[in-house]
């Protein structure tokens, strides 16, 4: 299974996916999951990098794969978790992955019945952090 590039662009994710990133200042918000939903991303391009994620199913559990990639800022990751409809919360507690630091995966967490995951990451700018995105629920 593919990984999210260290260093460089294009960024391949753990389902295959490619996330490219150009020249442009402007942010973007791209997000997908694979056709039978084995893996989500979430991804915000940032100038020619991006901090981009994926949530990947491994039987009854999930697992994160958490890249930045030529920013210039820090990008916060972490899991949220949702049991039986009663509400979102932390499960993995918050990591900040330094600009060009080593992609990173985190260990498996349980996703069975009743049981809902989703990625989220959110850019740290030093004084304040921006918005917070996250993968489709799965």
């Amino acid at each position: 299974m593919s990984k999210l590039v260290r260093y460089i662009a294009p960024i391949v994710l753990a389902a295959g996916t490619v996330l490219t990133t150009g020249a442009s200042a402007h942010a973007a918000v791209n997000s997908w999951c694979t056709s039978t939903k084995n893996a989500c991303g979430v991804a915000e391009t940032m100038g020619s990098g991006a901090c981009a994620s994926e949530l990947v199913r491994n039987g009854n559990f999930v697992y994160g794969v958490y890249g930045n990639v030529n920013t210039g800022y820090g990008c916060i990751f972490w899991i949220e978790r949702n049991v039986n409809n009663t509400g979102w919360y932390d499960e993995s507690g918050q990591l900040n992955i330094a600009n060009n630091a080593p992609q990173y995966t985190t260990g498996n967490y349980w996703d069975g019945a009743g049981y809902q995951a989703e990625l989220c990451f959110q850019f740290d700018w030093g004084s304040s952090v921006g918005a917070a995105h996250c993968t489709e629920a799965m």
